[in-house]
């Protein structure tokens, strides 16, 4: 599947999606047509509604599982092949992390589906607790950036089988050398996810000059990456062998394509949204012959996952507070 097919996928995901969930947070459901697409997959909206019901019956009215994720967690089991199954790895691992003084939220609901997704039952245990360890060991360096928000970070970098000191400190250096790099990024905490991100593609000291490189190319091709809660992307885009040329000339050319269908015009999609589509979209085509392609998947999925959820955050606390001035 090319990139163009791969991205007809996903508006064609977008509008089976929307017919199914007529109510539901609109980036959300954007997001679980992309995850689809991404695997190559015709989006199943009965079975996504079955599998959401089968969610909503097995948690409590103000289960956070009912939260902003119901729908794309029920969705990506809805892909498996036992997708209860899947959903009640998710909620056991759910409570592992509570009882392991992780504090509810959506960021929690996506880190129990990323070990239940990808770690074998009897090993769940042990996962928690290495990221739970690996969480403290970033927050001991970086006490006032680590919040709930890393909380998928952690998760993924356990799964990386790194132990928390070597985690913690790698993290630790590569948030350092980012931050001379960016020195007028004004949110340090997505600086810092993008340093976990280039942690858990085994990016080395060297390969910050080429993102340094590719950002330059990008921002002169009028791509801005480096701004706030999309920043992560740029380092999902340098573990790509690809002309930096090129590459900002097929991410112009996939925003441009999406601009102009129907739901993703510039009053409905933000720039850093669309922009994270297009990255999704051309990375995955790109390594999908690469062994490391589905580890590639994952973090997508996660980054995408984190930034939607903050972005969904900001959606409602501003909605609150305009409310609240009426």
């Amino acid at each position: 599947m090319n990139r163009e097919q791969m991205t007809q996928l996903f508006l064609d995901n977008t509008t089976r999606i929307r017919k199914s969930f007529p109510w539901q947070e609109p980036m959300i459901k954007r997001l679980t047509a992309l995850v689809f697409a991404l695997e190559g997959n015709e989006l199943d909206g009965a079975a996504v509604v079955a599998a959401h019901k089968k969610l909503k019956d097995s948690t409590g009215v103000f289960s956070t599982f009912r939260g902003n994720l119901a729908v794309l967690i029920s969705a990506m089991a809805s892909m498996t092949p036992e997708p209860a199954a899947r959903l009640a790895d998710t909620q056991t691992v759910y409570q592992l992390m509570k009882h392991e003084k992780f504090r509810s939220s959506d960021y929690l609901v996506a880190a129990a589906y990323e070990i239940a997704s990808q770690a074998q039952s009897t090993n769940f245990p042990h996962i928690v607790t290495q990221t739970r360890e690996i969480f403290l060991a970033m927050r001991a360096n970086n006490r006032f950036l680590i919040g709930a928000d890393d909380y998928i970070y952690a998760a993924m970098l356990a799964l990386a089988s790194l132990d928390a000191q070597t985690a913690g400190d790698k993290v630790r250096d590569m948030y350092t050398r980012l931050k001379a790099e960016f020195p007028f990024m004004t949110s340090r905490s997505c600086l810092l996810h993008l340093a976990q991100i280039m942690v858990l593609s085994d990016r080395t000291e060297h390969c910050i000059s080429n993102l340094i490189h590719l950002n330059r190319i990008l921002r002169a091709h009028k791509i801005k990456l480096d701004r706030s809660l999309v920043l992560p992307s740029l380092g999902i885009l340098s573990t790509l062998t690809i002309n930096p040329d090129a590459l900002a000339d097929e991410i112009k050319t996939t925003v441009e394509y999406l601009r102009a269908q129907k739901g993703f015009g510039a009053f409905s999609v933000t720039s850093a949204e669309i922009n994270m589509y297009a990255v999704a979209l051309i990375s995955r085509h790109t390594l999908a012959q690469a062994t490391a392609s589905t580890a590639i998947t994952n973090m997508l999925i996660a980054q995408q996952t984190a930034m939607m959820v903050a972005m969904s955050a900001a959606i409602i606390t501003s909605t609150n507070a305009a409310a609240a001035g009426c």
